[in-house]
């Protein structure tokens, strides 16, 4: 090898010392900026306060995750946790405003101290029996005998709808039957007579005293009374059927209570027109007044369709008054409506009360508590009891 390629390659192996070190120059700048920075954090870190405790167990710091995952991954497994409390309003399933105020459970426990698997819902005392008395026929309001709060038997007059023309008609056709019930008396007095004469004639025929021509003329005026006494029973009948077609009409102008209650509401006053349909009521009243029986008082709730699954026909309930805090009352639930409300997503439960307070009034809110059940109940088999499935 030549000097001259010597150098070249003794030149290749040198190291650029100058380079070097301006590169160890900027991996230490770099170095010392990042433990600046470590440094910045921490501090940041041990200054934040703490956060209060969530609810869940947990004391949140800043900068922690706050998210649904995090709780979740923070939560021991095998743990059940208890939903949040529902917030003081909220919207149902059509947008309307729930107040849990009404929802809440009530304030007695309902079944002793020791815990139960309860339902609570909010509701109103209704009548099982109510009804909306109405005119039998159009017309005006005359007299009204009954206001609001009395208390009334089945049976007894409510109110009268005018009758001025009803009435005489009835009496027309009263008068007409008793003029033929004179008619049929006077009828059967000629043919008694009649029945006298020709058995005379007769006689008389008989013993050659009388001829057959009076024999036979004294025969066909009996025979006469009778066609007439026929047509005067007919008319007779004919008048009374009249007359009590007309009595019948009479007392459909007045109205009577059908069944023993109270009144309500009185929802018509004398002189008002009334009828006794919506169809014939384009300017007059349908309803004269409100009648419930306060001895079928009973409770309806609307119960969530996700808790519906718990409660059973005859399951025991607390039942707590709004008006009145220190009147809980024991029930048990009467039915469950086979159809739901899609709007609201409930469905209606009918709780009946084991005993009736005095002091219930029909459409009082309530607050009740239905006793639930895990126990899922038998599934049917297609083909009914006996259709055993192979």
């Amino acid at each position: 090898m030549s000097a001259g390629a010597e150098r070249e390659v003794l030149a290749s192996l040198r190291l650029d010392r100058v380079s070097a070190g301006r590169a160890r120059g900027r991996w230490s700048c770099g170095a010392v900026g990042l433990l600046v920075s470590l440094a910045v954090v921490a501090a940041t870190v041990a200054r934040a306060p703490e956060r209060p405790n969530d609810g869940e167990g947990f004391a949140h710091r800043a900068g922690a995750p706050t998210t649904a995952f995090a709780r979740r991954a923070r939560q021991p497994s095998g743990v059940a946790r208890l939903a949040p409390a529902p917030p003081a309003a909220g919207l149902d399933r059509a947008g309307h405003t729930v107040d849990s105020a009404r929802t809440s459970p009530p304030l007695h426990t309902p079944f002793g101290s020791a815990p139960e698997p309860l339902v609570h819902a909010a509701g109103y005392v209704v009548a099982r029996r109510r009804a909306v008395v109405s005119a039998p026929v159009p017309g005006r309001l005359a007299e009204r005998w009954v206001a609001l709060g009395d208390v009334v038997a089945a049976g007894d007059l409510l109110a009268r709808i005018e009758d001025e023309t009803v009435r005489a008609r009835w009496q027309l056709a009263v008068a007409e039957t008793r003029a033929a019930r004179s008619a049929l008396g006077e009828t059967e007095v000629r043919i008694a007579e009649a029945r006298r004469v020709w058995e005379r004639r007769a006689r008389l025929l008989a013993g050659g005293a009388a001829s057959e021509e009076a024999e036979s003329r004294a025969r066909s005026e009996l025979d006469a009374g009778l066609a007439r006494l026929a047509h005067r029973r007919d008319q007779l009948v004919v008048a009374a059927r009249r007359a009590e077609y007309w009595e019948r009409e009479l007392l459909r102008h007045t109205v009577r209570a059908p069944f023993a209650g109270v009144v309500a509401s009185v929802d018509a006053e004398v002189g008002e027109a009334v009828a006794p349909v919506p169809e014939s009521a384009r300017f007059a009243r349908v309803g004269l007044l409100t009648l419930v029986d306060l001895d079928t008082l009973q409770v309806e709730v609307d119960v969530s369709e996700s808790q519906i699954a718990g409660v059973r026909v005859g399951a025991a309930a607390q039942i707590a008054v709004d008006a009145h805090d220190d009147l809980p009352l024991p029930g048990r639930v009467a039915a469950i409506t086979p159809v739901a409300d899609r709007r609201r997503g409930t469905l209606r439960v009918q709780v009946v009360f084991d005993r009736i307070d005095e002091r219930l009034r029909p459409e009082m809110g309530v607050r009740v508590s239905l006793r639930t059940t895990t126990t899922p109940e038998p599934a049917r088999r297609a083909g009914g009891a006996g259709g055993a499935r192979e």
